[in-house]
Formats: structure tokens, sequence, C-alpha cells
């Protein structure tokens, strides 16, 4: 599977998913959100890895959230968190 913000790789029982956002410092966007539960979904039923290693290209590992997912908060992106479900929803 091809992902926007990862590379995932897995040779030996180990598992590399590398954030490939450089220019905007790996910063966790919308896309992020959505696709790294399912690469960690789809290392694990791989069944193939014992490890998971997470690194990132760049100069920076993360730079933390993308202010952009701020602009229009989509408050299903954080489903099963109340807390940040009701601080973007405004409750």
């Amino acid at each position: 599977m091809t992902y926007e913000c990862f590379d995932v790789t897995i040779e030996n029982h180990i598992a590399h998913l590398q954030f490939k956002r450089p220019a905007q410092h790996n910063s966790m966007n919308k896309a992020f959100w959505s696709e790294f539960p399912k690469a960690l979904r789809a290392i694990d039923q791989s069944g193939e890895a014992r490890v998971l290693v997470i690194s990132s290209v760049g100069k920076h590992f993360c730079s933390g959230m993308d202010l952009a997912v701020f602009q229009n908060p989509d408050p299903k992106m954080f489903g099963g968190e109340p807390a940040v479900v009701a601080s973007l929803c405004g409750d």
C-alpha cells in the first residue's frame, strides 16, 4: 500500500515506518491521522514484523500538528478521544 505521509517496509521481521514530508517538517496533517492507523494495522495484520522502527527523512523528526488541521476540524478524525473531539468541536 502507498501512503502520502509514510513509506513502510518490512525486512527480516523489522517493520520500518518512515515519515516522508521533510519540506513540511513531517508535520501531522489530515492524511497523517487517516494513514497512520491504517499503516499500523497493515503491519500488524501482515504478521511479518516483530519490531517496528519509526523514523523520518529530513532535518526534523516531526514538528507536531499541521495547523491546517484546525482550519476545518473533522471530529471523526479523532474518534475515541473525547477530550480531543470536544476541543475541536467547541464543546
